[in-house]
């Protein structure tokens, strides 16, 4: 439908923004890519991961996953390459990958990829280098939205079963939240709605009534989250109600939520935008010091 296409207009300029961006980035040097390993045998063009790594590793490493955020229609790995080179920089092995967008897929095949990538990684984890006892989850915007649903998939037979997922089978030591778009018919997302579910009905929409997170979450499924937002994030209030719920259920968390800054603009997902600014490093440097925390 020509909405569709209105989409993928769009969506097509935010990705060539996102490669001008990432061109300009300087990377640590002592950092190897491995690109595009497909996760999926004969998938899709999206259906591919990159592991990021640092090129001298005297021991097995612990692991960080990257979802890529974009309204599930846009957005890559690619647009994630800074932020992930400086958790390699770190210390971690990353696995970043892409997944199948909207409108040429409906929710749940976003999802439903992110499954496959970790099944994958599972498999391949210590053939790269990482450490199994050590592994964190991270997602910014859509990419955060589908770190939670992945995260309640993997820990909670429940969840797995309304979608008939196989479950990875990690132990999360932690997850990290960038301004998540939990709340897919509220503000701005609403207006990607029907392009991600491919109707104006939420009553229609594939399991549109399986993402209410303060009935899925629980204490036993979740384990610790630090989360990001920001006051000129648009957004922002999905992150502050998510962490109502965490609240609600006990859940340890560490919120950073920052005010508007006269030294530069903080938008929605500034830190992984921005991750070579001040306000950027500043946040991914208690990002990082809250995974290396829960090492084990």
């Amino acid at each position: 439908m020509l909405l569709d296409k209105l989409y993928r207009k769009f969506w097509d300029k935010v990705d060539k923004a996102d490669a001008e961006r990432v061109a300009a980035e300087v990377l640590p040097e002592g950092i190897e890519r491995i690109a595009d390993i497909p996760y999926v045998p004969g998938g899709n063009k999206w259906q591919v991961i990159d592991v990021i790594r640092p090129e001298v590793r005297e021991k097995p490493l612990p692991v960080i996953i990257n979802i890529h955020g974009g309204g599930l229609q846009g957005g890559s790995k690619l647009g994630n390459r800074p932020y992930c080179y400086n958790f390699a920089a770190n210390g971690f092995i990353v696995f970043a990958m892409d997944y199948s967008l909207s409108p040429e897929y409906r929710y749940p095949a976003h999802l439903d990829d992110v499954n496959e990538a970790l099944l994958w990684v599972k498999d391949h984890l210590e053939e790269y280098g990482g450490d199994m006892n050590n592994v964190f989850l991270t997602g910014d915007s859509a990419g955060g939205m589908l770190a939670i649903h992945e995260t309640l998939v993997n820990n909670d037979i429940d969840v797995a079963a309304i979608y008939g997922f196989i479950q990875p089978g990690f132990t999360f030591n932690a997850i990290g939240l960038i301004s998540g778009m939990y709340d897919l018919d509220k503000g701005a997302p609403k207006v990607m709605f029907p392009g991600i579910f491919g109707t104006y009905n939420k009553k229609k929409a594939p399991h549109f009534a399986d993402l209410d997170l303060s009935k899925l979450v629980k204490k036993e499924n979740m384990p610790p989250c630090f989360m990001v937002t920001s006051a000129e994030d648009f957004i922002r209030s999905a992150t502050v109600n998510f962490a109502k719920v965490l609240d609600d259920k006990g859940i340890p968390y560490t919120l950073l939520d920052f005010p508007k800054c006269p030294e530069q603009k903080l938008p929605h997902v500034f830190s992984v935008l921005s991750p070579n600014s001040v306000k950027g490093k500043e946040c991914n440097e208690k990002l990082i010091a809250f995974f290396k925390e829960r090492i084990k």
